[in-house]
């Protein structure tokens, strides 16, 4: 596909996504709505929440199952904290006797469970998200389509055979955004067999299927490919057809002025959120739901406001149909998250408010007291009031105070873990202290540029992010500062900048700085032979960097103190390299 003309002898090809493997399903709030309406019954949604919840309250029982919990989490994978958890385990301590590793982890599950109760994001086995691409051969028949996937777990091959599956696309709020579909298996000589990851779409039809669903295409939208017969709805409503907006022409070259104000126009019409908030309101208000007229309109005006970049026609908020202002009670926003003086993650209380029969005011903060929220009897208000957040924390809490008085240690996890890899080290004829002054460097590197990230990305100018939220991945709130979809964004943009702070961090202990000046510019020669003769010395360089971690104070940070995250950055490297050893030079476990 030639997309535009260029002069610049390109050489280098950026590839923005890439199907190495089958991405999870999971549901939403619109989705779950849209399905409801279409015939899915409450029970179904409900026990998936049970059942996903319930695997939330044993993920800290055991560190086990911590370790898989941890999978299939957005923790910045850097920090391996997965493998430390596994490798303390090993030797016989257990994470939960350290208030910061059992923090992360906590501020991790709150987060998920939060998702789970203001988003309704549940994960679902019998499903799949998939890049749709086009069936070259035409072997496919209108209404079928081809998906072959490769289990993370155990590698194997598979491809999903089913009469009736149910395939969508995010966002969803037509009525018609969700399919029934025929998954089929195709000839073993078909080129398509060496597919995987992927749902094929028949080329043949009146017309194609993924401009059915919220008028997808294929170059590069995901789908999600629904099989467990329990979500795929009895019946269907037809797509959404709507007539196609002549696009904003001009009759001359572009010039930047033009680019400014469309920009600005953009800003300014970017209804998009508002229009999707009030058809959520409505569909839950109306008797029909999704397939109310109103709703329906409410969907058409979504899919201008979203075609805006292509046509330049901006929609207009005058057709918007009337609703009742009241919310109800599954979109009031979640409670903001403390640290308690225990060093516990806490939910901040609700304010006390009038109560009535159908109408209750959940407002968590003054500025949005005013907002009137009532009991929503359909399946999202269901779902919402059916996870107890508190009760949920109250029980890991209490889990992880009967596993710290269990250990009944009279030392740290941290100095035994210490103490542990001192006697390795000596049983090893391993000296290290020739590595302090470079261990020194990598820690005060490794603060500084934690420092500048925990200010940074804090919610508000005077709150910085906290160092066990960095690890987790997530910003848990303050009492005043941003919520929901902007405190997401900035959770995934910290988690991106911390991930490449760590992963320097580890990058010099394993290599050495003399090292990396020596060998130029190319990363690549790092793991040529010269890298091979000095991996001797990653196990001193880690060891150092656990001294001067465990020994001299770290920085300090104004509103957090003392920096302690580096003696887990240490500790898993010198883990990791000891467990190395041990594997690579058998003599060396018996000591």
């Amino acid at each position: 596909m030639k997309k535009f003309e260029t002069s610049v002898n390109v050489r280098n090809l950026e590839i923005c996504g890439a199907a190495f493997n089958a991405l999870p399903l999971f549901l939403n709030r619109p989705l779950i709505k849209l399905l409801e309406d279409l015939g899915v019954p409450d029970r179904v949604f409900l026990e998936l929440q049970s059942i996903a919840v319930n695997q939330l309250k044993v993920m800290t029982m055991s560190p086990t199952n911590t370790i898989t919990y941890l999978d299939s989490t957005p923790v910045p994978k850097a920090v391996q904290l997965g493998t430390l958890i596994r490798l303390l385990r090993n030797i016989d301590l257990n994470y939960h006797e350290d208030a910061f590793l059992y923090r992360v982890i906590e501020m991790s599950l709150v987060a998920k469970l939060q998702e789970m109760k203001y988003r309704g994001r549940i994960q679902v086995e019998g499903g799949y998200t998939l890049y749709g691409i086009v069936d070259e051969t035409g072997v496919l028949k209108e209404g079928e389509i081809f998906v072959p996937v490769v289990d993370s777990t155990t590698g194997q091959r598979k491809v999903v055979k089913q009469a009736r599956v149910a395939i969508t696309r995010s966002p969803v709020m037509h009525p018609g955004d969700v399919q029934i579909v025929n998954a089929v298996d195709v000839p073993a000589s078909s080129p398509l067999q060496a597919l995987s990851n992927v749902v094929v779409f028949s080329q043949h039809g009146t017309r194609d299927l993924p401009s059915q669903l919220s008028g997808g295409d294929l170059d590069g939208d995901l789908y999600n490919v629904i099989y467990d017969p329990d979500l795929v709805p009895p019946q269907t409503y037809i797509a959404g057809d709507y007539p196609r907006l002549q696009p904003v022409e001009l009759t001359r070259d572009v010039e930047l002025k033009d680019m400014s104000e469309f920009f600005v126009k953009f800003m300014e019409s970017d209804q998009l959120g508002m229009v999707s908030n009030i058809h959520l309101q409505l569909a839950d208000q109306k008797e029909h739901g999704t397939l109310d007229p109103d709703c329906i309109r409410l969907a058409q005006m979504a899919s201008t406001a979203v075609d805006y970049s292509k046509t330049g026609i901006p929609m207009n908020m005058k057709d918007c149909p009337r609703y009742n202002r009241c919310k109800p009670d599954f979109m009031c926003h979640s409670p903001h998250v403390f640290i308690s003086q225990e060093g516990l993650v806490e939910l901040q209380d609700e304010k006390d408010t009038d109560e009535d029969d159908d109408f209750v005011a959940l407002g968590f903060d003054q500025e949005r007291s005013r907002q009137r929220y009532y009991r929503s009897k359909k399946i999202l208000g269901q779902l919402y009031r059916a996870i107890n957040d508190r009760e949920i924390l109250e029980e890991l809490h209490e889990h992880h105070i009967e596993a710290s008085r269990a250990a009944n240690a009279s030392e740290s996890l941290m100095k035994r873990l210490w103490k542990f890899l001192q006697g390795r080290a000596s049983g090893f004829n391993v000296l290290y202290t020739h590595q302090l002054e470079l261990a020194r460097v990598i820690r005060d590197n490794y603060e500084q540029n934690l420092s500048d990230l925990l200010w940074a990305y804090g919610p508000t100018p005077r709150t910085p992010v906290t160092e066990q939220e960095a690890w987790a991945g997530h910003i848990l709130g303050r009492q005043y500062g941003p919520i929901g979809k902007p405190l997401r964004e900035l959770s995934s943009t910290l988690r991106d900048r911390f991930e490449k702070v760590v992963e320097y961090a580890n990058f010099r202990i394993e290599k050495g700085d003399d090292l990396m000046e020596s060998i130029g510019d190319d990363p690549g020669e790092l793991y040529g032979e010269p890298c091979n003769s000095r991996e001797i010395e990653r196990f001193p360089r880690a060891l150092a960097c656990m001294e001067v971690a465990m020994t001299e104070p770290g920085m300090h940070v104004k509103e957090l103190g003392e920096l302690k995250s580096f003696r887990y950055i240490a500790a898993g490297a010198a883990l990791r390299e000891h467990e190395r050893l041990c594997n690579t030079m058998p003599r060396y476990a018996a000591v």
